[in-house]
C-alpha cells in the first residue's frame, strides 16, 4: 500500500473515532436533557397541584373570613337589640323593688341570700360532701 492510502486510511480512522464520540457525547447529552425535561415536568406538575391547593385554601379562608365577619355583624346585631331590650331593667328593678316579694320579707331575702353563699363555697371547696338536705331545705323555704 502507499504511503497515501496509509495516511488516509488513518485519517478515516482518526475521523470515525471522533465521530463515534461526538455520537456519544451526542447520546450522553440527550439523555441527560431527557431526564432533566422529565424533573422539570415533574415540577411543574408539583407546582401547579401546590398552587391548586393554595388557590382553595385561600378561597376557603376567604369565605370563613366573610362567614365570620357576617357572624360578627349578627352578633353585633344581636347585643345591640339586647342592651336595647334591657336599658330599663336596671330602672325598672330599682323603681319597683319596694314592690317585690324580696323586699316584703327584707330579713328572709338576706338570710336566703347567706345561706345561699354558704352552700356554694361548701359545694365549691368540698365537693365529696353530701349536703343535698341542706339544699332542699334552704331552697325550699328561700323558694
Amino acid at each position: 500500500m502507499s504511503q497515501d492510502l496509509v495516511e488516509a486510511e488513518i485519517n478515516i480512522i482518526a475521523l470515525t473515532k471522533k465521530l463515534d464520540d461526538t455520537l456519544n457525547a451526542q447520546a450522553i447529552t440527550f439523555a441527560v436533557l431527557e431526564k432533566a425535561n422529565e424533573e422539570k415536568k415533574a415540577l411543574q406538575l408539583s407546582s401547579q397541584a401546590k398552587i391548586s391547593t393554595l388557590r382553595t385554601n385561600f378561597e376557603a379562608s376567604t369565605m370563613s373570613r366573610s362567614d365570620a365577619e357576617g357572624a360578627y355583624v349578627n352578633l353585633l346585631a344581636e347585643k345591640k337589640m339586647l342592651k336595647e331590650k334591657f336599658a330599663g331593667v336596671d330602672v325598672e328593678f330599682t323603681t319597683n323593688f319596694h314592690n317585690t316579694e324580696a323586699y316584703a320579707n327584707f330579713s328572709a331575702f338576706f338570710a336566703s341570700g347567706g345561706q345561699q353563699e354558704v352552700i356554694t363555697v361548701l359545694c365549691n371547696d368540698f365537693s365529696d360532701l353530701d349536703i343535698a338536705f341542706l339544699e332542699d331545705k334552704i331552697f325550699y323555704r328561700a323558694g
